[in-house]
């Protein structure tokens, strides 16, 4: 079972939803896939019941959003938390998607600042995936909390 919790802090902080948020965008592939996500934190009693009501109202509201939608309606063929061998080093972004025509590679952050490593670590995502022979990456930086999307070419 993973780690949710900042020890001493109540579930509802905002560092515990975004753990909570990135938990459940790990472990779906599609619109529908969000229920049972969220419902299996509430029968492991990582959420209240409550609780687990409003995640699934925002983040449906996140991958209901339309510049999204298509992340997770099935158009894409999506790769969570799977590890990219780069040589010596594995890379692990939190979601890639491919669909015949491209390919998009996302990292959910739950913080509202804005990193220069973020884009970097991102940005390395999207060259490795285009040295491995992918032509059209586009990779993008998901700040969940406020549901900005920032674009990053490689």
């Amino acid at each position: 079972m993973s780690i949710f919790f900042v020890e001493g802090e109540l579930a509802s902080t905002k560092i515990n939803q975004g753990r909570i948020f990135h938990e459940v965008l790990a472990n779906i592939s599609g619109v529908n896939d969000l229920d049972s996500a969220v419902n299996d934190l509430v029968f492991k009693g990582v959420i209240a019941t409550a609780e687990g009501e409003r995640m699934k109202i925002k983040l449906k509201e996140l991958v209901t959003d339309p510049e999204v939608s298509n992340w997770f309606d099935g158009t894409f063929r999506v790769m969570n938390e799977r590890s990219i061998l780069t040589g010596t080093k594995l890379k692990r972004p939190d979601r890639i998607m491919q669909n015949d025509n491209e390919v998009i590679v996302v990292d959910y952050k739950s913080g509202e600042k804005e990193l220069d490593k973020y884009h970097y670590q991102v940005g390395n995502y999207v060259k490795v995936l285009k040295r491995c022979g992918y032509k059209n990456v586009t990779g993008y930086i998901w700040y969940t909390q406020t549901n900005k999307r920032v674009k990053i070419e490689g």
